[in-house]
């Protein structure tokens, strides 16, 4: 008689089990490029808010109005307020929907920084200076003249 050869059971469900492994890395890696990528259009919106900050100035001479109660930017604000709220409204819904944003602002400084969402990525922060790093995540602007480096 001809025996046949066949997988074992045993075979089988190692090979299951490396294919589950190997797809846990996989979307944990998935996972992590998708915060990257959130991480990335925040801290392009945060620049867009920086360009803002500098035609205010140059317009008006003072960031006063960039911020509204130093978490909020200010949608009020005459000239530049509808582009400081759709800029506001990205940011929250790249962050999940709960805004995590710091802005402080006098007449002749800013400071802001926002929570990143990559998993110790920390916070980027960006000021009247030119200055924008990503900072430890226990960081804040505490006032408008505070520096981000």
């Amino acid at each position: 008689m001809k025996k046949e050869k066949a997988f074992t059971l045993i075979e089988l469900l190692v090979v299951m089990a490396i294919i589950a492994l190997l797809t846990v890395f996989l979307a944990a890696s998935i996972m992590l490029i998708k915060a990257r990528v959130q991480d990335t259009r925040i801290m392009a919106e945060i620049s867009q808010i920086r360009k803002v900050a500098e035609l205010m100035e140059k317009s008006s001479e003072s960031y006063e109005n960039l911020c509204d109660d130093g978490n909020l930017l200010n949608k009020d604000e005459p000239i530049y307020g509808n582009e400081l709220a759709r800029l506001e409204d990205d940011i929250k819904v790249r962050q999940g929907g709960n805004l995590d944003l710091n802005c402080q602002a006098s007449k002749v400084s800013y400071c802001l920084d926002v929570n990143l969402m990559a998993s110790g990525s920390g916070r980027y922060c960006i000021d009247d200076e030119g200055h924008s790093i990503i900072t430890t995540e226990n960081f804040t602007c505490s006032t408008a003249t505070t520096t981000c480096q």
